[in-house]
């Protein structure tokens, strides 16, 4: 994969992710200063390297992408997602940053938008605090709560199926299994 292919990808995936234009840029420059300082190294993993710098970057600007999504993006597998965690590692490392954890909310506003329900402001309020309910309930990854959230509030409107196909997130059977264990909660 050139560099030009890289560049082309990153401002794709920031286009298609609904993500502030200017991440495309900030993220091609720190891939290409980190590229070039490790190039033998990383040569072999150009593609893996471009995703973690896509995914930092991402969640340094507040409109975080979820592994899954950067992976799919440049079409990385399941199977390789511990090397784009440990290329994340080393762009951290050599960018020097340090990242706060994930919220549900950090999510929230981004899967509205994609799903077409960013403009009722009394239904984001809605889901903001079903999410902060549900985070009480268990220890699950600040996306899915997210998704279980706009479910709750949505429901009716949007199944879990259509929730997880729009946003690109998660998996169905996952999203509906852990559905099913709070769905009293859910109601």
């Amino acid at each position: 994969m050139t560099s030009d292919e890289i560049r082309l990808k990153i401002e794709h995936a920031v286009e298609k992710s609904m993500l502030p234009k200017e991440i495309s840029k900030v993220a091609y420059d720190l891939f290409i200063d980190i590229y070039k300082h490790k190039k033998g190294d990383l040569c072999s993993r150009a593609k893996k390297l471009a995703a973690a710098v896509l995914y930092v970057e991402s969640r340094r600007c507040k409109s975080p992408l979820t592994l899954r999504e950067v992976c799919n993006i440049f079409n990385i597998s399941m199977t390789e997602r511990g090397s784009v965690i440990k290329a994340t590692e080393l762009v951290k490392q050599k960018a020097r940053i340090d990242l706060l954890p994930l919220q549900p909310e950090d999510f929230i506003l981004r899967f509205c938008r994609k799903l077409g329900i960013d403009e009722d402001a009394k239904k984001l309020i809605k889901i903001n605090e079903k999410a902060k309910e549900i985070s009480n309930l268990g220890n699950w990854r600040p996306s899915l709560v997210a998704l279980l959230a706009i479910y709750s509030v949505c429901k009716g409107q949007l199944t879990i199926k259509e929730i997880t196909a729009k946003t690109g997130v998660s998996n169905y059977k996952y999203v509906r299994r852990v559905a099913r264990e709070i769905k009293e909660f859910l109601k």
